[in-house]
């Protein structure tokens, strides 16, 4: 999850992970009382129903996941010498949006703000120079 954020922006089918990690107990699944709802944060973006470009919501909940992942294995060290037997993919859901239509949509996304942002840099130039 932490890697498919930083490196793929969430493009990729991660609901295995995340279902991996609730299955096992290190996120909740709903909200507590000191409870942000990581999970019900970052779900969404794992099946393409929510694509990123930049919203703060998910960057807070991935690195809460990855505090809370770190805290529960070094809550429980047998872990390290505990086998395996799920493979998380077994724990995956269907896709809303596949990989494809997630990149173009971020990517569109992405370019329409881009675009935005130079309209609004001409404004001020423009303002600027009758002013002047």
């Amino acid at each position: 999850l932490y890697y498919d954020f930083h490196n793929n922006a969430m493009v990729n089918n991660t609901s295995g992970a995340i279902n991996y990690l609730a299955k096992t107990g290190v996120l909740p699944t709903t909200n507590g009382e000191n409870d942000d709802n990581i999970f019900g944060t970052i779900y969404p973006y794992t099946i393409g129903s929510k694509i990123h470009v930049g919203e703060l919501d998910i960057l807070h909940a991935i690195e809460a996941m990855l505090t809370l992942t770190i805290e529960f294995l070094r809550a429980h060290p047998k872990l390290d010498i505990t086998l395996n037997t799920v493979d998380y993919h077994d724990l995956r859901d269907k896709d809303e949006k596949v990989c494809m239509e997630r990149c173009a949509i971020r990517n569109r996304m992405a370019q329409e703000m881009n675009a935005e942002a130079v309209k609004g840099e001409k404004d001020m130039e423009s303002k600027a120079k009758k002013k002047a």
